[in-house]
């Protein structure tokens, strides 16, 4: 029977003729079996018999520069035409393992230890335990949600702005290079050295992963940066989340393939998250987030809901009427000014309430326009609330019903009740009949005629005669005869009713003459 041990040298020779022999000691470190290879290195499971630990054993060997020696442990070249592409790649291997142990991430490869022996070089570093990003979508059925998503993306944003901090890409991100362990995502093989080698044999894009790597890893102007590798690890999401690779980088310059995230899984993710992504897969470098800082504020960011306090019903009033108001009184003042001058906002709505702000000098006399206007209406709405009901009695009695007033008994004079509950009619219909009758009955009275705006204006009313012929005698001659008469005495009365309802609103607007005070203290109540 077939020792084990022969049985996994075959196996090993199988997978690859580059690759070490198990047993095979390095520096200490006893190789076990190959754990990964790739065109410019091979990481194989190794034993630290002092630590008494597994290790990762990462060794320099490009494929397609260099062979294994006859003794299964040197290094050597396919041609010496090579020598100086692997011995710059040899030295970005180098300066990479001194930059990874400079590093204290645990998003981040830890490197132990890292020499140069048999012809290339050898970095010792922490076994982890855990399967590939890759395997681990392989074997889900259903898509991992953006929580569990973001849960792997923030330890490796991490690991990136640490590098990037360094002015080192990563430049291989990729679902396989991303190992899920019990600790996190560690990222894996950072590519420096392919990087340097294929900038000198111009053959990155035979080994450029379709997908991940952004246009610019392609060569020429476009400078690479930190948005290379958020374009690769958008490219990770964007594959996790639909299951197939991005459209490669290369393929869309000619014919843009993309279907963005934020199209079809809108109703699975936010939709802040898949324009993230969408963008962070743009083809041109600067359409994209230029850092991690930007990346991370994107997908972490929330829509802003502005929240409105709620307003009981009669602040919802009072605010409505304070708005009303202020938008009449601007629009008066509109009307005012000239069709060249814009209105100047004077007064803002505070929660019902109207406040007024500083007016400029041109608008002082529309100030005092508006002040005469409100001071006016105030003193109407007293008159009005100390002679209104006698005002509602006697029009309730008279002018509504002008033409079914009953014809008197006899022409005798009418009680002084009435004739005081009429005084307002009469005074409002005086102005109608004439402005001599008008005059003439001042005369008599001895109220100087005092035309109120209101009552002036409006035309006289074709009832206003049978009001007044109801009260006085039936004419038998002239009316200009009667008015040069001796006045009733329940006229007089009613006169002196009217001075002294003209006076009471003058005080409020004016001050009053002596004789006019006279008049109120001796004749007014």
């Amino acid at each position: 029977m077939e020792a084990a041990g022969e049985r996994d040298r075959r196996w090993t020779s199988a997978l690859s003729r580059q690759a070490l022999l198990e047993g095979t000691t390095i520096e200490g470190f006893q190789i076990l079996r190959p754990l990964g290879e790739g065109g410019f290195g091979i990481v194989y499971l190794a034993w630290d018999p002092v630590l008494e630990r597994h290790v990762a054993l990462k060794e320099y060997m490009p494929s397609t520069l260099a062979i294994r020696g006859e003794d299964f442990l040197g290094v050597s070249m396919r041609s010496e035409r090579h020598r100086g592409t692997f011995d710059a790649g040899l030295k970005s291997f180098l300066n990479e393992a001194r930059l990874l142990a400079r590093f204290d991430h645990p998003a981040l490869l830890k490197v132990l230890r890292f020499w140069e022996a048999n012809g290339t070089a050898y970095m010792a570093m922490p076994y982890y335990e855990g399967p590939t990003l890759k395997e681990m979508l392989a074997g889900e059925q259903t898509a991992p949600s953006q929580d569990q998503l973001c849960e792997w993306l923030h330890p490796l944003l991490d690991a990136l702005a640490v590098i990037h901090r360094e002015n080192c890409l990563h430049r291989d991100i990729s679902p396989d290079n991303i190992l899920l362990t019990s600790a996190g995502p560690v990222l894996l093989d950072f590519g420096a050295a392919r990087r340097v080698i294929s900038d000198m044999t111009q053959s990155l894009t035979a080994v450029l992963k379709p997908g991940f790597a952004p246009i610019e890893q392609y060569g020429g102007a476009m400078a690479q940066g930190p948005w290379t590798d958020i374009y690769a690890l958008a490219g990770v999401v964007y594959y996790a989340i639909s299951g197939q690779l991005p459209p490669a980088s290369a393929g869309r310059v000619v014919s843009d393939s993309f279907e963005p995230l934020a199209d079809t899984y809108g109703g699975l993710y936010s939709d802040q998250f898949l324009r993230t992504i969408d963008a962070s897969l743009s083809l041109r470098p600067e359409a994209r987030p230029q850092d991690v800082a930007q990346f991370r504020a994107s997908i972490d960011a929330q829509p802003i809901v502005a929240i409105r306090p709620s307003l009981t019903p009669a602040e919802a009033l009072a605010s409505e009427a304070g708005a009303a108001l202020a938008a009449s009184v601007t629009a008066v003042a509109a009307a005012e000014s000239p069709a060249s001058q814009p209105a100047p906002t004077d007064f803002a709505p505070t929660g019902g309430a109207v406040l007024m702000a500083p007016l400029p000098r041109r608008t002082g006399f529309r100030a005092l326009m508006l002040l005469a206007l409100v001071l006016a209406c105030g003193a109407a709405w007293w008159v009005g609330a100390r002679h209104g009901p006698v005002q509602a009695e006697a029009s309730a009695q008279v002018v509504p019903a002008a033409a079914a007033v009953p014809e008197p008994q006899s022409p005798a004079v009418p009680p002084r009740q009435d004739v005081e509950k009429l005084t307002p009619v009469l005074s409002n219909l005086a102005p109608a009949e004439s402005s001599e009758a008008a005059a003439r009955g001042s005369a008599n009275s001895g109220a100087p005629s005092k035309p109120v705006p209101a009552v002036a204006a409006r035309p006289a009313a074709p009832r206003a005669k049978p009001a007044v012929s109801a009260l006085q005698p039936a004419e038998t001659g002239p009316r200009a005869a009667r008015a040069n008469a001796d006045p009733v005495p329940a006229l007089a009365a009613a006169g002196t009713v009217q001075r002294c309802s003209d006076l009471v609103l003058k005080s409020s607007l004016d001050s009053l003459s002596p004789d006019e005070l006279t008049f109120q203290k001796s004749q007014c109540k």
